[in-house]
């Protein structure tokens, strides 16, 4: 993330520059009907690795598109690159503990959704109310590519089979739902912030699913990766899952799949495409004044 800070001056700076442009649409600018977004936030996990009541927010950055087709709703397209992290290390219960499984992944977004307005945006854009809520709800799809490290080395863990016969693949759909709220700070410049939950078709963004482990073997790294207790029991090998009959083996939860939450704050723009933007001049008259010839008496 280290491109996060700059990349947020950079969007500020050319904010600036296109409300100072705008200024001179402000009296009879014609209805601007598209609004350019952009912000960043903060990302938190839901799944078999997951803590009950304690969050680990990963940062986020988004950008996105909408188009106002009706007073209150609007359609919008968004892409959002977002951190997901989970460890049983921060467990409460020594059985997680012992478990011992993590993952951290970077995905990327790309979602569709219907914004609802509670208050309409008139056609006079600018003269829009200064605080409007607003409800949303869609459809996307999102990157799956959990990753862990053993002895320092980083592995791809959806490359590699941590769970006897189960794959998955790379990207997943998800749908978004959620609320936020529009703040006008000038004519053409909102700040909003909101948040949704992302239900998943999947339960393997955090490589962890069914109950059962890889069988046991010490110079295979599928099974390595899939029962790590014996990193913290290196001499009870009697309690490592991977020893024990496959009915009383419990690695995860294939009943639910796992899902994220996303917080945005966000600058919103808004502008035009071709002639809606344009000032509605008064066009003047070509026609040069000729003074009247007196008549002569």
């Amino acid at each position: 993330m280290k491109l996060k800070y700059p990349l947020l001056i950079l969007i500020f700076s050319c904010l600036s520059i296109l409300e100072v442009t705008a200024q001179s649409f402000y009296a009879r600018g014609a209805d601007r009907k598209f609004v350019f977004t952009a912000g960043t936030g903060i990302a938190n996990y839901y799944g078999d690795l997951a803590n009950d009541g304690q969050f680990w927010v990963q940062p986020n950055l988004t950008v996105g598109l909408r188009y106002r087709f009706w007073d209150r709703l609007s359609i919008a397209g968004d892409i959002t690159y977002f951190t997901l992290r989970g460890d049983d290390a921060k467990a409460n219960d020594i059985g997680r503990k012992n478990r011992n499984l993590n993952f951290m992944s970077h995905n990327v977004e790309f979602a569709t959704t219907l914004h609802v307005d509670l208050f309409p945006v008139p056609s006079r854009f600018y003269a829009r109310r200064a605080v409007n809520p607003y409800f949303f709800i869609g459809i996307g799809g999102v990157t799956v590519n959990p990753t862990t490290k053993l002895e320092g080395t980083k592995y791809n863990l959806r490359n590699i089979e941590t769970e006897p016969g189960q794959s998955y693949g790379a990207v997943t759909y998800t749908i978004p739902m959620g609320f936020g709220c529009s703040f006008r700070v000038s004519p053409f410049v909102n700040i909003a912030v909101d948040g949704g939950y992302r239900f998943t078709g999947t339960d393997y963004l955090d490589d962890v699913s069914g109950p059962r482990y890889m069988p046991f073997d010490n110079e295979s790294l599928e099974s390595q990766l899939s029962d790590r207790t014996r990193e913290i029991l290196p001499n009870d090998p009697d309690r490592w899952p991977s020893n024990r009959p496959e009915e009383s083996q419990v690695r995860g939860n294939p009943d639910n799949n796992d899902g994220y939450f996303l917080m945005n704050f966000r600058v919103e723009y808004f502008f035009s495409f071709g002639s809606g933007g344009k000032m509605h001049k008064r066009k003047r008259s070509t026609r040069r004044y000729k003074p009247k010839k007196r008549r002569r008496r």
